[in-house]
């Protein structure tokens, strides 16, 4: 299974999408390659700000620029940030990106 993209809202006029991803467990090392038209965007973006919904077990997304990939991390038992495994996430994860870029018109 691959990652799924829904995009929610285009807002040409700011350069901006508003895209919901539904992850899965095929997460590995590093984190998801992103596809720049799956983001309504016409190359990669500048900005990606990526949240998760506030229940306390969700994962902490992060956006690498360099690589356009998402990647997840989470608190391990010495309270400590570690890299998500791709059995720490699932279909029931979802995480919201607002995309800022060159969108697709």
């Amino acid at each position: 299974m691959a990652i799924a993209y829904k995009i929610v809202a285009s807002y040409p006029d700011i350069r901006t999408t508003i895209v919901d991803v539904t992850l899965d467990s095929s997460y590995s090392t590093g984190g998801y390659a992103l596809t720049n038209s799956s983001l309504g965007m016409l190359s990669n973006p500048v900005s990606v700000d990526a949240t998760m919904n506030f229940a306390t077990t969700q994962p902490i997304p992060l956006w690498d620029s360099a690589t356009n990939k998402l990647a997840f991390f989470k608190s391990n038992t010495a309270a400590k940030v570690t890299e998500c495994a791709n059995t720490d996430l699932s279909a029931s994860n979802v995480c919201r990106l607002t995309v800022i870029g060159q969108p697709v018109v």
